[in-house]
């Protein structure tokens, strides 16, 4: 259990599915250590990462950062895809070295392309427009969070306002309605936490909302 699979596994569709050459991939995984106490302790051969617990904090970032100096110097041009980052960090990876390097990360954009293809082609069926839609999400983790942004710049791309299209997206997490009066909300979640008064169910979130739209 090493995670090297799912880079190898998502390489593996870019050249079956999508044409791309295999000596142009390169999977790479990041160890930085594990909580994993089993790991820890267990025989070797049942973990080959790092025997340590995980790195956090400034020095992380740190070796992050210098991951992808590294990558920008070796392999000028080089598409980075961000895969499987918790939502501690992926948004903040992605936001910092976009501007640096090609950078896509799978979890919040390309699922978010996936899912606002679906919704335009539903659009097609229903006869609305994009414009017409209240969408609400069940989860507000970092695939929930990323769709909503895209949805938002397809609105704005519309000639939406902003804050206008922010107010058509709605998240329910586990604690309940993503709202203004939360305290302690992630970072992630604060963009779309709008004046409401606080719900906890989801079935009074929906009765509440009457949504067009359920991701």
């Amino acid at each position: 259990p090493t995670g090297m699979g799912i880079p190898v596994g998502k390489l593996a569709l870019y050249t079956a599915c999508g044409g791309v050459p295999p000596d142009g991939c390169l999977p790479i995984t990041l160890d930085v250590g594990t909580n994993n106490v089993e790991y820890l302790e267990g025989p070797e051969h049942r973990y080959l990462g790092l025997r340590q617990k995980r790195v956090t904090g400034l020095e992380y970032h740190q070796f992050v950062a210098e991951f992808v100096e590294a990558v920008k110097e070796l392999y000028p041009g080089v598409l980075l895809q961000w895969e499987d980052f918790g939502n501690t960090t992926a948004f903040e990876h992605l936001e910092t070295f976009r501007e640096q390097l090609a950078s896509f990360n799978d979890d919040i954009q390309g699922t978010a392309a996936v899912t606002l293809s679906g919704i335009y082609n539903s659009l097609r069926a229903t006869g609305k427009q994009l414009a017409d839609l209240t969408i609400l999400f069940k989860g507000a983790g970092e695939a929930g969070v990323g769709i909503g942004r895209l949805i938002v710049s397809a609105l704005m791309a519309e000639g939406v306002p902003e804050d206008v299209a922010r107010r058509q997206l709605w998240f329910v997490d586990s604690t309940g309605l993503v709202e203004s009066t939360r305290e302690n909300l992630a970072h992630h979640k604060v963009y779309f936490a709008h004046e409401h008064r606080p719900l906890t169910s989801f079935l009074d979130v929906l009765e509440e909302l009457k949504p067009d739209v359920i991701i």
